[in-house]
């Protein structure tokens, strides 16, 4: 056998074991399989077919794209950047060339007076005779080369310079001749290029539709003695189908404004239609003319929903809304008439602001939805009017209640479209907010009002709308926790309306239950819980809420108006609140440090605002306990020393509270100047201690309260000059400030103080001893301390009221020696000999000052 033949034979039998495994391959694959495989294939050619489809309707829109940027494009760089190129190298050639040449001629001058110059001085040479000035004519000659290479080089600099400014001027102007347009460029090219297109499609097409229900008008007007007036109504339904019939052959063939404006027309003609026919040619009356809008409403929507033209929806919400609305503006007697009329105009108004809520929520026909808005809003108020018209007369007790469930309806419906998406996490555009706090404001108020009217004046009505606002603030506290799950701009406005209804909502719960009496304690509890919890998970809109409400607790017990009778409830409400704050305020402080240390300052300055609060609450406590039956007399000197002893608590708290830090002490050092300033004015000048008045405001005889305000003008003098000493301590060293500061302004004040009081107080005259003695005792005292304490700052204020009672002794005091003669020189030996006494103690301790 040869060997071609073996390759054969084997050849045929690879061939053959190829064949029996393809037949066995053939044989372990499955019909089911088969099938499947099939299936998928058919499933994935017809998502590329979709594909492809999308990517053939995505190139079409490119195309459209790219040829309104090429128009955009020559218009732009023909027309306004190679002008501005123009007009810019035409002001470099005047401004900067031409500024070189006459440069050069100004150069080109001084160089020929230069050689002038040279050549006169040169011949003057030659005439006197080169013997005697020859090194100068050398010299000369040297500077005249200097001087022509010189020019040489700067000439060849300045045309190297001139000519690579030229080239790099031409460089960047085939840059910017070249540099593509900006998208805002071509954005504003495009707009520019549809102004005729717009005008052409949207501006003549409804002007021709304006045109066309003028003429219907006139046609009426003309058409009046020669046609029936069923003759003219059909023609006016004629045209209005014509139109809408037209719009839709020409919107199957190309979605174009003008087939969308042709439906509009058609639909705005069909109402005009019925309208004309109810009131000028009186051919059916109001019960059937409802009839028919409802049918050219359900035409118009349904073609809005067909052509996908948010116009349309608008033509037909005004439609549909119009002719009730008209007849309840123009008078209830349809609805008296018929105990159905008012019933069915509610479910109709419900079912067509659905239809609008159905239409547009996944569309943004944002326009459709405010129309009907508008409109539903106007249909709430003529429901509600009507049926408190007519709900005293027989057959309509129940239009109240009628009134109170289409306005939760329509509040309801109009809340589902922008919470819907707020709930799905879907995107939230401008108007969607703002329908939000629309409708969030008159669903409160036609709701409230309903409701009032419904279950009466007085307590009952208020308990109805404080169990409506619980309801409120639900939904809405409901609304803000998906409202925080989707983070962007438009999310976070969002949440801060829902986050406000709420809280406004729930504010207002306690008021209209319990009456506006526990309206403080109830806001303050709220405002406490709400921002201890939202510290604590660190939610910041909730937190703010919180403290807004805290705040608010404050207005009934500090705004004008409100009673300080110890009979009513008031004060011990007010002490409750007070108390609520308190603990609000340490358990907010508390938790939100632990949460976030960073925030001491933040709250420090919380601690203020909450001391200044504390303040008022007291002022207002202090009021209402004069205000108690006993109290029959008052004393503005022990009010201002009142006023004065609640501002130095509110400063030591703040200065000494859990939250110490530069922000509270900064705060607490500028009260305590601002109270010394307050008692010396106040309380040591203006007011005495011993004018004390009745309850019909005149003065009477002090007994023990005159006592008791001697004794407060002293304590509150010490302690506000204590904490002013303090404060002024704390300023000095935060400044850096020198010591004698200190000392100055603590002798200066206590100088004030005193002469105020014996002054003011005990009408004691300035030039008596008494002062003096006073100042001089005054002095021995602040020495004594300063001598125990070794404190060299109070001894040298001591020694400076020394050196001023030494001045006011001999320049004032003795003028007036003829008064109390004797005293006075008694007094001034005494003084004499106290202040040499002094000066005894110095000498003996002069060695322990130095140490």
């Amino acid at each position: 056998m040869s060997k071609a033949t073996k390759n054969i034979d084997a050849l045929l039998a690879r061939q053959e074991e190829i064949l029996q495994g393809l037949k066995q391959e053939a044989k372990a694959l499955d019909t089911d399989a088969i099938t499947v495989e099939n299936e998928r294939l058919t499933k994935s050619l017809a998502e590329e077919r979709e594909k492809n489809e999308r990517l053939e309707q995505s190139e079409s829109e490119l195309k459209k794209e790219l040829q309104n940027t090429k128009n955009a494009l020559f218009a732009k760089m023909a027309d306004e950047k190679l002008a501005a190129f123009s007009r810019v190298q035409q002001r470099i050639d005047s401004e900067y060339y031409l500024a070189d040449e006459t440069t050069m001629g100004k150069l080109l001058s001084y160089e020929q007076n230069c050689r002038r110059s040279i050549d006169a001085t040169q011949k003057a040479i030659e005439h006197y005779g080169e013997q005697e000035f020859g090194d100068i004519s050398h010299k000369l000659n040297a500077l005249y080369r200097e001087f022509e290479e010189k020019r040489i080089r700067i000439d060849a600099y300045r045309k190297e310079q001139l000519s690579a400014a030229r080239q790099h001027n031409n460089e960047i102007g085939e840059k910017l001749k070249n540099e593509p347009l900006t998208e805002m460029e071509k954005k504003n090219a495009e707009k520019q290029g549809s102004i005729e297109a717009f005008i052409g499609l949207n501006i003549l097409s409804k002007l021709g539709i304006l045109l066309l229900l003028v003429g219907i008008v006139l046609l009426g007007r003309f058409a009046y003695t020669h046609m029936s007036d069923v003759l003219k109504g059909v023609l006016i339904y004629a045209l209005g189908g014509v139109l809408i019939g037209g719009g839709e052959l020409f919107h199957k063939k190309e979605k174009t404004v003008f087939s969308t404006a042709l439906i509009s027309g058609g639909v705005a003609v069909l109402y005009a239609a019925t309208a004309t026919s109810l009131f000028a040619f009186k051919l059916f009356d109001e019960q059937m003319a409802f009839i028919v809008c409802i049918v050219v409403t359900a035409i118009a929507i349904a073609i809005s929903n067909q052509i996908k033209s948010w116009i349309v929806c608008a033509f037909a919400t005004v439609g549909g809304y119009l002719p009730l609305i008209a007849a309840f503006m123009i008078s209830f007697g349809a609805a008296a008439a018929s105990k159905t009329y008012l019933p069915a105009a509610a479910a109709y108004f419900l079912l067509l602001s659905a239809v609008v809520f159905i239409l547009t929520k996944s569309k943004k026909w944002y326009a459709a939805q405010f129309i009907g808005y508008a409109f539903q809003i106007v249909a709430v108020s003529g429901i509600t009017s009507c049926a408190w018209a007519l709900h005293k007369l027989v057959g309509f007790e129940h239009s109240l209640a009628l009134a109170v469930a289409f306005a939760v309806a329509s509040y309801l419906i109009y809340l589902a479209m922008p919470a819907l998406k707020i709930i799905k996490k879907q995107e939230l555009d401008a108007p969607d907010l703002v329908l939000l706090g629309l409708n969030t404001l008159s669903g409160a108020i036609s709701v409230s009002v309903t409701l009032y009217n419904c279950f009466g004046n007085g307590t009952r009505g208020n308990r109805a709308v404080g169990f409506a606002f619980v309801v409120f603030a639900a939904i809405y506290a409901l609304l803000s926790v998906f409202s925080t799950k989707k983070k962007n701009e438009n999310a976070t406005v969002a949440s801060a309306v829902l986050y406000t209804s709420a809280l406004i909502f729930s504010m207002l719960i306690v008021p209209f239950l319990f009456g506006w009496k526990y309206a403080a304690l109830a806001w303050a509890a709220e405002g406490a819980v709400l921002a201890v919890i939202s510290v604590k998970k660190n939610l910041r809109i909730p937190e703010y809420a919180g403290l807004a409400c805290m705040a608010l607790s404050f207005i009934p017990y500090v705004a004008e108006g409100v009673s300080y009778s110890s009979t009513s409830n008031y004060p011990p409400l007010a002490i409750i609140t007070l108390c609520i704050i308190l603990v609000g305020f340490w358990a907010y402080t508390v938790t939100g440090l632990s949460v976030d240390k960073k925030r001491l300052s933040y709250f420090a300055i919380f601690e203020i605002l909450s001391a200044l609060g504390t303040f008022a609450y007291l002022i207002y406590l202090y009021h209402a306990l004069l205000s108690a039956p006993k109290v029959t007399f008052s004393s503005d000197f022990t009010n201002a020393v009142a006023y004065a002893v609640f501002a130095l608590i509110t400063a030591l708290c703040i200065r000494f509270g859990v939250l110490k830090n530069k922000v509270s002490i900064g705060f607490s050092d500028v009260a305590g100047v601002l109270i010394a300033l307050y008692t010396f004015i106040s309380v040591d000048i203006v007011n005495n201690y011993q004018e004390i008045n009745n309850y019909f405001v005149t003065a009477r005889a002090g007994g023990g309260l005159e006592t008791l305000n001697l004794i407060l003008l002293i304590v509150i003098n010490i302690a506000a000059l204590l904490f002013f000493s303090k404060a002024v301590s704390n300023i000095i060293n935060e400044l850096n400030a020198s010591v004698w500061i200190y000392t100055a302004s603590i002798a200066i004040l206590v100088l004030a103080m005193l002469t105020a009081i014996l002054m003011c107080q005990f009408d004691v005259a300035f030039s008596s001893v008494i002062i003096s003695g006073v100042y001089i005792a005054a002095a021995c005292v602040l020495l004594a301390i300063g001598f125990r304490k070794k404190f060299s700052v109070v001894r040298l204020g001591g020694l400076i009221m020394i050196l001023v009672a030494f001045a006011k002794l001999l320049f004032i005091d003795a003028r007036g020696l003829e008064v109390n003669t004797g005293f006075k020189i008694a007094s001034y030996f005494i003084y004499g000999g106290i202040l040499i006494g002094i000066s005894y103690i110095y000498q003996r301790f002069s060695k322990k000052l130095t140490e």
